[in-house]
């Protein structure tokens, strides 16, 4: 049967588990065919069919595609690596912070794919961290159209134990909305609040201690808050809670930074550690290369210095972290390929051979006797002398 498990296995070539903590497990992966990334959510087959019909009608960047479905899978055109939870694991472990603009970013864009959906009458009713996917070029991506595959079990009931972000009557069984989905969204920027760097104004607000000049961020704020904690049949509608969150945005006064936030998820999602220094990693060896700050550039074995494009540097700076947090562990071709070339569908043998160019390429600048080519991968090799030139 097309849906067991070692059926949709043979589609995919090295799966990744995204998450499997309640009853469908999402994996990052790409399609054994054509190399294509994609994600594959596995579980009961009638609420994957609901999910399926969903993520088909609604066209929205941040919505996966459905681009294949078995019995007991579905395939999403998706090159998404994490979910909102291990972000925020991953944050939290570097000790990394959002901007305010960034966070507000990335709720606009959870905003923005649920009214899309809206418009098409799905509703989210519940959304979760992991309702949310990353890739590693920085986008996001929704899940759970039609079925709730990162909150719900196949019967519709609460499967996780992480936090849920519902409107109140979607609590007590009552029906979605387009305004409940608004006011789960309100409840994850709050949630995520601990998360960013506020602005002093809003800080006090959030704590209770406003100045006089806060006073609109606090009056913003209350008003939100009476909005979506009113019960459904009192409650204004969505237009009236798109208003008052307009209207904290503008006494707030920052700007929501998109590109930062894709900057950030990207870099959260491919394991890049911001607390690395670069000049430190490395110890001392006859095998040695001089690189410029993050590797911009390199001084070749000819003498000449040159910029390395976003595929070569990107490659190298994944080899370097490994080297970092793991002296002699290898990186493998399809890791590379993914920082490489991100999102792009590129047949298996197709994809082998580019790393194995671009590596080539690297040690004929002066990496030769620094990256070394093992069965699994490639490395930078252990005790490589890496002198980084800030300038």
């Amino acid at each position: 049967m097309e849906g067991t498990t070692g059926a949709w296995l043979g589609r995919y070539l090295e799966p990744d588990t995204i998450r499997s903590d309640g009853a469908f497990a999402r994996f990052a992966t790409r399609r054994l065919e054509d190399g294509a990334a994609c994600v594959v959510i596995t579980g009961a087959g009638g609420a994957l069919a609901e999910l399926a019909r969903a993520h088909r009608e609604v066209l929205h960047p941040s919505i996966p595609p459905v681009t294949h479905q078995g019995d007991l899978f579905v395939e999403l055109a998706s090159d998404a690596r994490i979910d909102g939870i291990e972000l925020v694991a991953r944050c939290i472990a570097q000790r990394r912070t959002l901007e305010h603009a960034q966070l507000d970013a990335l709720v606009i864009a959870t905003v923005d794919a649920l009214r899309a959906a809206a418009s098409c009458g799905r509703f989210a009713g519940r959304l979760s961290l992991a309702s949310l996917l990353v890739s590693a070029r920085g986008e996001l991506a929704l899940i759970g159209l039609g079925h709730r595959v990162a909150v719900d079990d196949e019967r519709g009931a609460i499967a996780v134990a992480h936090a849920v972000f519902q409107a109140p009557e979607v609590g007590a069984g009552g029906a979605a909305s387009a305004s409940g989905d608004l006011i789960a969204c309100w409840q994850l920027w709050k949630a995520l609040l601990a998360l960013a760097e506020l602005p002093d104004p809003l800080a006090r607000a959030l704590r209770g201690e406003p100045r006089d000049e806060d006073a609109p961020i606090a009056a913003a704020l209350r008003e939100m808050e009476r909005w979506a904690s009113e019960s459904a049949d009192r409650r204004a509608g969505y237009d009236e809670g798109q208003r008052r969150w307009a209207a904290l945005r503008a006494a707030i006064g920052v700007e929501p930074d998109p590109e930062g936030l894709s900057r950030v998820l990207g870099d959260v999602a491919l394991g890049l550690d911001p607390a690395l220094r670069l000049d430190e990693w490395g110890e001392a060896t006859e095998e040695s290369v001089a690189l410029g700050p993050a590797g911009a550039w390199i001084d070749t074995a000819r003498g000449e210095r040159v910029k390395l494009g976003p595929a070569l540097r990107n490659v190298l700076a994944l080899l370097l972290q490994r080297h970092a947090e793991d002296p002699g562990r290898t990186t493998s071709t399809w890791e590379l390929l993914e920082i490489g070339w991100p999102g792009e569908s590129i047949q298996p043998d197709a994809g082998a051979n580019r790393v194995y160019a671009t590596i080539r390429r690297l040690r004929n600048m002066g990496l030769r006797g620094v990256i070394e080519r093992h069965d699994d991968g490639y490395r930078i090799v252990p005790g490589a002398q890496i002198t980084w030139i800030q300038e």
